[in-house]
């Protein structure tokens, strides 16, 4: 190992600095940088040590590759990542591919004849409701809590959570109320595209929905905030030091380049701080930093929760662009909490296992599925600020053969709260374990060998807005092709990203399901998909709409299931 007691202190300034603001970069090219800047030759085990020392390493595995090729999805494994080349940006997708009108008949869920009747399923509201038509017969039908109904074109849910995130449907209805004289649920049939053939009442909204001229612009500049995704958010403590989170809350970051994959709405983001720093409910963070030391800036993270000396003063939100879009100032509070998961290989020389109890049974009831527990108590240190934190928690695991899967720490407990209730905060908002970390670093990886490639979900998308002299049509037109784009890129697979309305229609968004609620939680399950890939892709989008904790209109959590 190279000697790193030798190395100036501007030396080792400059390998941190380069790491943090590239992480992909390998201690070979490193080596190189440091050669061209300070005309000196570093082993690359020395360089190493100073990541490691720092907490900066490369997450353990293997890394993958560029692949310049590009596959086309019917002939790709849903579940399979493909980078892209670096040169590839993709460019935002044109929304005008056809005016509602069109979109709307085109979505028609089925062709019965006068015969058969005609049946229409709506997602109205809280998706609690729905209305039905048999044979011109109108009946309006409320789920009873823990019973069950199956409703047709149940995929649309993936639009309606989108809009959950994105929280401007209240403004357009708002705005279209000074406008219009019919009922707002009608108005949501046409936003959900679910209404049923040609009809008089259909076409009574669609003319007076032409009828509005103009849009206004206070409603536009509100659309574009509301619209505007948020890359992350630079959290400022009291004695000016500072970290940063992703839009998603995956982890810490120590630079503000998060993975643009990781990105959120301010409306979701809002709804964290109003959660986290007003109620003071748990701060719910999916991971610590995949390094294999503790990091320094995640050690803030811990300590802004316990120490007054590094109290939050403020945090800022970061735009597509890492620009400052708003700046929040943190009331200080007796004490606030965090809850986080760790996995076993990280941070093995930083961590002491202080005691563990014994593994039991413990009924997950949100997916149904039975996990086993016991109580844990753990030693945090930092070398560099020669720091150590004990934090009490569970190890988790799957089945009791198996070693221990997750550990899930907290400053919780002190306030009496038990570990079945701990570990049942954390999974209701992390539901998925390996399968959401392996998900996280291929977004990661993608994110640093493609040079920071743009998402299809970008700011540029917001340019495509219709101008205030526009028709309110339009609109609603621009408002449906976004809600697509959104879901596609928040929680399809990679590969689906550019798969036009229509496919997205048929494979997805009209398939039926079962929906039950239970207290405070909406349940959805799709009927079981015999395409294998389609099946796989269905799969990842309910688990990644799980990990975004929906609250539907209603004010209950949304689960997906298959």
């Amino acid at each position: 190992m190279g000697i790193i007691y030798k190395l100036k202190p501007e030396v080792k300034e400059f390998i941190l600095e380069q790491k943090k603001t590239k992480q992909s970069l390998s201690c070979r090219n490193m080596g190189i940088l440091v050669k061209e800047r300070f005309e000196i030759k570093l082993s690359k085990s020395s360089i190493n040590a100073i990541f490691k020392t720092a907490g900066l390493s490369m997450p353990v595995g293997r890394r993958l590759r560029k692949r310049r090729q590009r596959i086309i999805f019917p002939q790709m494994p849903a579940l399979e990542f493909k980078a892209e080349s670096p040169t590839e940006k993709a460019a935002p997708e044109p929304l005008k591919e056809a005016p509602l009108v069109e979109t709307v008949a085109e979505f028609s869920l089925d062709r019965h004849s006068e015969a058969e009747g005609r049946r229409i399923s709506t997602l109205i509201r809280s998706f609690a409701s729905l209305r039905m038509t048999e044979n011109g017969i109108s009946q309006q039908s409320l789920v009873q809590p823990e019973t069950s109904i199956k409703l047709r074109a149940s995929g649309l849910i993936f639009l309606q959570a989108a809009e959950c995130l994105i929280g401007a449907r209240q403004h357009i209805f708002s705005a279209l109320k000074k406008h219009l004289s019919f009922k707002e649920d009608a108005l949501e049939d046409l936003l959900y595209l679910s209404i049923e053939g040609p009809s008089e009442e259909k076409s009574l909204y669609l003319n007076e929905l032409q009828q509005v001229k103009e849009i206004g612009a206070d409603l536009l500049v509100l659309l574009q905030m509301r619209l505007l995704p948020m890359r992350g958010l630079k959290v400022s403590l009291a004695d000016g030091t500072s970290f940063y989170l992703d839009g998603q809350l995956r982890t810490v970051w120590p630079t503000s380049n998060t993975p643009l994959s990781f990105s959120t709405t301010i409306c979701n983001i809002e709804s964290y701080i109003n959660k986290y720093f007003r109620k003071n409910l748990p701060f719910n963070l999916f991971m610590a930093p995949d390094n294999e030391v503790l990091p320094l800036e995640f050690l803030n993270f811990l300590l802004s929760f316990e120490v007054n000396e590094k109290r939050i003063q403020q945090i800022s939100l970061l735009g597509d662009n890492l620009e400052e879009i708003k700046v929040i100032p943190i009331m200080p509070a007796p004490r606030r909490f965090f809850i986080f998961g760790l996995w076993p290989w990280q941070y093995v020389q930083s961590r002491k296992v202080k005691k563990i109890g014994e593994f039991k049974p413990y009924e997950f009831k949100e997916l149904n599925q039975l996990i086993y527990l016991a109580d844990l108590e753990l030693e945090l240190s930092q070398t560099l600020a020669k720091q150590q934190l004990t934090l009490r928690g569970v190890a988790l695991k799957t089945n009791p053969a198996e070693k221990v899967r997750l550990v899930i720490l907290s400053n919780f407990f002190q306030q009496g709260v038990s570990s079945d209730e701990l570990a049942g905060i954390y999974l209701r908002h992390w539901p998925n374990l390996g399968e959401a970390f392996e998900d996280s670093r291929r977004k990661i990886e993608f994110f640093n060998y493609s040079s920071g490639s743009r998402p299809f979900i970008s700011s540029e998308c917001i340019e495509l807005l219709p101008k205030k002299e526009s028709k309110f049509f339009d609109l609603l037109d621009f408002y449906l092709r976004y809600l697509n784009l959104f879901a596609r890129e928040s929680f399809f697979p990679a590969e689906y990203q550019k798969i036009e309305f229509p496919t997205m229609k048929s494979r997805f968004y009209c398939l039926p399901a079962s929906i039950r609620q239970e207290k405070s939680s909406t349940f959805l399950k799709f009927v079981p998909l015999q395409d294998p890939v389609a099946a796989a892709a269905l799969q990842y989008a309910c688990r990644r709409v799980n990990e975004q904790e929906v609250t539907l209109p209603d004010g209950s959590q949304l689960y997906l299931r298959l």
